[in-house]
């Protein structure tokens, strides 16, 4: 639900300066509920029954937390002012995001990393964990040239494409303009 929440709060945001309201204000809020909820959990739990890595509140508060502020970071990332290329890896993961996870979970679950199961240092974990997300993203970029071939279209699939905001404010998009 909380998911749900955020979406519909950036979805009522018609305009870039809008969008950029809403992203700032969920980036305070969540470092807020982060730091609050991390304060929280030294104190006695609401339920005596629940344990901090499982069914804490306020372990779920800091997950979300960190969940939201990673959003507006994402949001930050895509609004940097010192690069005039567009190209993202942000953006071409969030159109494949499907794809994606289909293919995550066969290699991570399936037989292919089975041997590796419980096996990795720390230090070994992180790195394949590296290359894993570069794995990932040069599926994604393959399956966009691949998908931009078999379509017969002109440019290349991983292209900027318009937001929401910008689309309603040219008036091409859905939302009224103001």
């Amino acid at each position: 639900m909380a998911g749900g929440a955020v979406g519909v709060i950036l979805d009522a945001a018609r305009t870039a300066e809008a969008d950029r309201r809403a992203n700032v204000a969920l980036g305070a809020a969540a470092i807020a509920m982060t730091v609050g909820a991390y304060e929280a959990s030294f104190r006695p739990p609401l339920d005596v029954r629940s344990a901090f890595g499982t069914t804490s509140a306020s372990f779920f508060f800091i997950r979300l937390g960190l969940m939201i502020a990673a959003l507006a970071l994402a949001y930050a990332w895509e609004q940097r002012p010192w690069t005039t290329r567009r190209w993202s890896p942000l953006q071409v993961l969030g159109r494949s995001s499907l794809f994606i996870y289909w293919i995550h979970v066969e290699m991570v679950y399936g037989l292919v990393s089975t041997p590796l199961h419980r096996t990795l240092s720390l230090r070994a974990a992180w790195s394949g964990f590296g290359l894993f997300c570069l794995f990932m993203l040069l599926c994604a970029v393959a399956k966009d040239r691949i998908v931009t071939r078999w379509r017969g279209r002109g440019g290349t699939a991983s292209s900027r494409t318009a937001h929401p905001a910008e689309l309603s404010s040219s008036g091409r998009g859905l939302a009224p303009s103001r």
